[in-house]
């Protein structure tokens, strides 16, 4: 697989990524709409940086050395993708800890009702 490839693969990846971020906060969010919120600054955002730019492909390579660059951006490239990819990975594998952790504790103050 050439680098190029191995480029667009990764951001389909973060966009599949995206797409569950996305569902996971709809599905938290979308339930603690109507009330307040016991998180008095909100949840925080990831702490992941901005996406990397794509490196341009020249039309054509004039030397030797050009390839030498391009494919040295292109691998810079994957490898700032794939470390953003583990830390949002990462940030929404905690998000949904976050979000079991709070159900327990919603299911503990209904049943500490109960008990009275």
């Amino acid at each position: 697989m050439n680098t190029h490839t191995h480029a667009r693969r990764t951001g389909r990846g973060l966009a599949t990524l995206i797409a569950f971020i996305a569902l996971i906060t709809f599905i938290a969010v979308g339930s603690a709409a109507a009330a307040d919120s016991n998180l008095a600054d909100g949840y925080p955002e990831p702490a992941c940086g901005e996406r990397p730019e794509v490196p341009e492909r020249p039309e054509k390579f004039e030397t030797e050395e050009a390839i030498v660059v391009y494919n040295a951006k292109v691998d810079a490239y994957n490898a700032s993708m794939e470390r953003l990819v583990e830390c949002v990975s990462a940030y929404v594998a905690n998000a949904a800890a976050d979000i079991e952790r709070i159900r327990e504790r919603a299911r503990d103050a209904i049943e500490g009702l109960d008990a009275q």
